[in-house]
């Protein structure tokens, strides 16, 4: 009876998949083709180009990897201006955001949407703040008396929400995957320190970023600065108990395999003040249930990371501040005078006299940015190409001590700017993927969210893909699930004569339990037998809840019709509406051993209290449950089915 039971399962769910199919594919709503820009425009979605325009004379440049993202950089502060993900399925739609009037409209256009949320230069993302920047020696800035470097750089703040551009970075190369940005403008001022800032776009929403301090001139420098990750919080759109507001952004940071994690309001709490983790520096970021904009420091050494919120305002939706998450260089670094100097290939050949680096690494045989073990064995390969030249030799020789001599410092990081997609999480590295927080659970929601992937291969709908996963786990659960059931209807049975009992016992309690075990034992029941199953699902149902309600795989996803989005709860409340008369339907056929008052009251209580939750829940979860539901239904009523027979 069991395997028919499964039979009829698996047939009823295959006839609900193949409803599910035909609907997707008449309205043209498949997911897959949210997520591929080639499918997108065939459905008529507007798809931005990924090109990289010329780079304006403002200093701003554009980067791409030309699918996934689009970052726009900008010259103030050589800083992520923009952040763009060109993903349909993850398109700003047309919409009322509540906003402070402080803020700007450019965040809330319809179309890519952009990570980065502040729009001040002075917090944008990948910002340094300089600690220390110490140099016996002054700068002249055109049209400005000498001032120390420090000072400067203090005059790049501002006060207001237009930027002081008297001393921006220089744009001094640009492509369609890399910029990179000098300060101060080393065409207009003679400095002994330059701070380069290299972007390249990288793969899994990722970039490079190298900062590297650069002293040229003839005295030591000590160095020290944090590199910042902001995010301007707004009002949160309304949450509710079970599910958060997915535009709430949080403070993350991961060190010594901890992650501090902390909402805005949280941390708002405290305003102002940060809060550190302890240990090596895995990554920082600032994170939306949906999203993470993150920076990973390649060498953890001496790095500490914090979050912090400083509380701006409030309104009738909540308040609104920024939120930041540093990574802190704690100790300062001290760079002697180079023994030998080159000149990098943006300084102007005027401002020093030495060759530039390129040509001593074209002369090596090798590039720029190889570390000096590399660079060591490049020598040694290059000359024993030349060995019987003695000047061709002493030439390289020369060149790999110049090399060598220089005094500069390259501080490396990856920033990544995406979804919490677990495959690219993972491929950046750094447990990155602990951003992606199932909490105890995670044992279990991991394998979920990879079968939800590998069922979303197979057949392009998260849908489908949710009712699949709900299926399986119906399956694997399926023993627990008829034995309690099974509990329950002999208990059920044995109602009248435990009515009896209580009519005959019931002014002595110990002599009622006393026969009410004897009763069970002689009908070889356990009374916790009903409860006992359902409970060991719990911690799958809980996983299961999780896995739906943090993967943004569901994100903006369509179900069909007017459900445009699994990820939010279903704007006409229909869904939730059929799930309870489902619920309606599985009380009336539930065995009970409740007296008929009680059993009425909980036929209508509990549907109408779940409808009343599923009305906030994604509606991704509530097509779970009511798939749950239904199968429920089915199994229960084979076992009426199989009793009366």
């Amino acid at each position: 009876m069991e395997k028919r039971i499964i039979s009829i399962t698996l047939i009823a769910t295959a006839l609900a998949l193949a409803w599910l199919i035909a609907v997707q594919q008449r309205d043209g709503l498949a997911s897959a083709e949210a997520g591929d820009p080639e499918k997108a425009v065939e459905a008529g979605v507007e798809v931005l180009t990924t090109t990289s325009p010329t780079p304006t004379t403002d200093g701003t440049a554009v980067i791409s990897d030309g699918k996934l993202f689009r970052a726009t950089l900008t010259a103030q502060g050589g800083a992520l201006l923009k952040l763009e993900l060109l993903n349909p399925q993850y398109y700003l739609k047309e919409g009322n955001y509540e906003r402070p009037t402080i803020t700007g409209d450019s965040k809330f256009l319809p179309g890519p949407m952009d990570l980065v949320s502040t729009w001040s230069f002075a917090f944008l993302p990948a910002n340094i703040d300089l600690k220390r920047l110490e140099i016996d020696q002054k700068v002249t800035f055109p049209g400005e008396p000498e001032k120390t470097l420090l000072e400067a750089w203090n005059e790049l703040k501002y006060i207001g929400e237009e930027p002081a551009k008297k001393y921006p970075f220089r744009l001094v190369h640009s492509d369609q995957k890399s910029a990179t940005y000098v300060w101060p403008d080393p065409v207009t001022v003679s400095s002994p320190v330059y701070i380069e800032k290299q972007y390249l776009a990288g793969d899994n929403h990722s970039l490079s970023l190298n900062i590297i301090i650069h002293n040229l001139g003839k005295n030591t420098l000590t160095e020290q600065f944090s590199i910042a990750i902001p995010a301007f919080q707004h009002p949160a759109s309304p949450g509710s108990i079970f599910t958060p507001a997915a535009d709430l952004y949080s403070g993350a940071c991961f060190a010594g395999d901890e992650l501090l994690y902390e909402a805005f309001n949280t941390l708002a709490e405290n305003s102002g003040t940060e809060m550190a983790a302890k240990g090596d520096v895995g990554w920082a970021g600032v994170a939306s249930r949906y999203f993470l904009l993150a920076i990973l420091p390649r060498n953890s050494a001496y790095t500490q990371c914090s979050i912090q919120a400083n509380l701006m305002g409030s309104t009738e939706d909540g308040d609104y501040g920024s939120l930041f998450a540093y990574i802190h260089n704690t100790q300062p670094t001290i760079l002697p005078p180079p023994s030998r100097v080159c000149a990098p290939d943006w300084l102007p050949k005027d401002r020093l006299d030495g060759p530039h680096c390129n040509t001593l690494y074209e002369m090596i045989g090798t590039t720029p940015g190889i570390s000096a073990k590399d660079l060591n064995e490049a020598k040694g390969k290059a000359i024993a190409a030349v060995y019987s030249d003695t000047a061709k030799r002493q030439a390289i020789e020369n060149a790999y001590e110049t090399l060598i001599g220089r005094s500069q410092k390259t501080y490396s990081y990856t920033l990544y700017a995406g979804p919490k997609d677990i495959d690219d999480l993972e491929a950046v590295g750094g447990n990155l993927s602990e951003a992606l927080d199932f909490g105890i659970l995670s044992f279990l929601s991991i394998p979920m969210l990879h079968f939800l992937r590998i069922s979303h291969s197979i057949i392009p709908s998260w849908a489908i893909a949710i009712v699949l996963l709900t299926l399986l786990v119906k399956i694997l659960t399926f023993p627990l699930t008829q034995k309690s059931f099974k509990q329950m209807q002999q208990m059920q049975k044995l109602k009248p004569k435990m009515d009896e009992l209580k009519t005959k016992f019931g002014g002595d309690q110990q002599k009622l339990n006393q026969e009410m075990m004897a009763l069970y034992k002689s009908h070889k029941v356990n009374p916790v037998g009903g409860c006992l199953p359902m409970l060991l699902q719990m911690p799958v149902w809980f996983a299961l809840y999780q896995t739906i309600y943090s993967s943004v795989e569901l994100y903006q996803a369509p179900l069909f019709g007017w459900v445009t989005n699994l990820a939010a709860p279903d704007p006409f409340f229909i869904l939730p509406a059929i799930l309870g008369l489902t619920m309606f339907v599985q009380q009336r056929i539930m065995p009970t051993t409740m007296d008929s008052a009680q059993a009425k009251v909980m036929m209508w209580v509990m549907p109408i209290m779940f409808t009343v939750f599923m009305l906030f829940l994604p509606s991704g979860l509530v097509l779970y449950i009511f798939v749950n539901t239904v199968l429920s239904i089915g199994q229960q009523a084979m076992i009426q089915r199989k009793a009366t027979t």
